[in-house]
């Protein structure tokens, strides 16, 4: 497997953060006691004054800090995502919810009743080197995260639960919705442990790189806090149709494959390009973005792939879903990994199918991995080498 990241991307990304100073970063600013420029609140004299002096904290003491900053977050202001969430409505405390059901879609894929995880892999890259570890993950704890109370995820998402749930517009409802459920809670996370990382991941570095590390620390927040004003807006479109029974808005697509797919996830991201590497819509241009949510689960003995949205004028998330239905079915399963390892952080695959890739086909599913992490590019889902075997038994096109 190659490096967690491409130094030479990277380094490129950080020199042009370091030449524009986006934050206007001064190595010796004439009052030290005044605000420092990394945005913490504090005087430079006793924020980054010092800053090269500090000791660095190894990997796993920041991921520490930021799983309680994030953990603090979800005691104090944390609720029930449900559209009727309430104190009188809801049960008392707020569960672990899966994003993929976990008898049926990650049983079907689980191994010892366990599946492997990116995301928890991420968690090892200084024990690995820089090296993204795929690690194993139990299916109890794999795909949850705090969106619901207990008697509400029960009874909201019941529909879309059963091997036997119908592929209609109510149950790739129920899926997007909880996959862009999901998607809130991580960008909150994020906002969350912001001051963790910002207080700590340039300790011990040099000017320089603390401007670049500072800078991509705020882009970050930046960016998060524009999702969230979209999310905000998209979940109020779910919450009203939801309570209205009123579907008629919304748009999904299904594909239904004749086996079992070594992978199952879920996420909803906003597409910048579509499946032919044709731009879609740009996350520079601020707010009012569109999004698509895909979740990828097993339904019935074989592998479900939901594509849902609320479509607006400019009309991205449909040419991105045409797309992929225009694709030759004989490709619309290695497209389907290439988008799912591409976009969703939230993906979970078969051991043993893991373990049986070649190098090269190892080092191309971590390069779209890498590439997700870092900047997307026009190729991103038209120009990998992934290959996933798989017929398409039938599709069910709701829009």
């Amino acid at each position: 497997m190659s490096k967690f990241s491409d130094a030479r991307q990277f380094e490129q990304i950080f020199q042009g953060l370091v030449a524009e100073n986006p934050l206007g970063a001064s190595e010796n600013p004439i009052n030290a006691y005044g605000p420092c420029w990394c945005k913490s609140g504090k005087k430079w004299k006793f924020c980054h004054k010092s800053r090269r002096a500090q000791k660095q904290l190894p990997f796993g003491q920041i991921r520490s800090l930021i799983t309680e900053a994030q953990a603090q977050w979800v005691e104090g202001s944390h609720f029930c995502l449900h559209p009727s969430a309430s104190a009188e409505t809801c049960s008392p405390k707020v569960i672990g919810s899966h994003t993929v059901q976990r008898n049926g879609g990650l049983s079907a894929i689980a191994e010892d009743n366990h599946v492997l995880s990116t995301k928890k892999g991420l968690l090892s890259l200084e024990k690995n080197d820089g090296d993204i570890v795929p690690a194993r993950i139990g299916l109890k704890d794999a795909s949850t995260f705090p969106g619901f109370c207990n008697k509400h995820d029960t009874s909201m998402f019941l529909p879309a639960e059963g091997q036997d749930a119908a592929l209609n517009k109510e149950t790739a409802f129920l899926l997007s919705f909880r996959a862009l459920a999901y998607e809130y809670v991580m960008k909150q996370y994020n906002i969350a442990s912001h001051g963790v990382k910002r207080d700590n991941l340039d300790r011990g570095v040099s000017f320089a790189q603390q401007v670049a590390v500072q800078s991509w620390i705020d882009g970050v927040a930046k960016g998060t806090r524009m999702a969230l004003d979209d999310i905000g807006r998209w979940k109020a479109k779910y919450d009203s149709a939801y309570i209205n029974q009123d579907y008629s808005g919304y748009r999904a697509y299904f594909v239904e494959f004749d086996s079992v797919l070594p992978f199952v996830g879920a996420g909803a991201f906003m597409p910048e390009f579509d499946f032919l590497g044709n731009t879609l819509q740009s996350l520079g241009a601020g707010a009012g973005l569109e999004h698509v949510a895909i979740n990828v689960t097993v339904l019935g003995g074989k592998t479900v792939a939901a594509f849902g949205w609320w479509p607006e004028s400019h009309d991205a998330t449909n040419r991105f879903v045409e797309s992929f239905a225009g694709l030759p079915d004989d490709a619309k399963a290695s497209a389907l990994a290439t988008c799912a390892f591409e976009h969703l952080e939230n993906v979970y695959y078969r051991e043993s199918w893991w373990k049986g890739l070649s190098t090269d086909e190892q080092r191309a599913f971590d390069e779209l991995i890498r590439g997700g992490l870092i900047r997307k590019s026009s190729d991103s889902l038209s120009g990998r080498n992934i290959r996933v075997r798989a017929s398409v038994a039938e599709l069910f096109d709701l829009r």
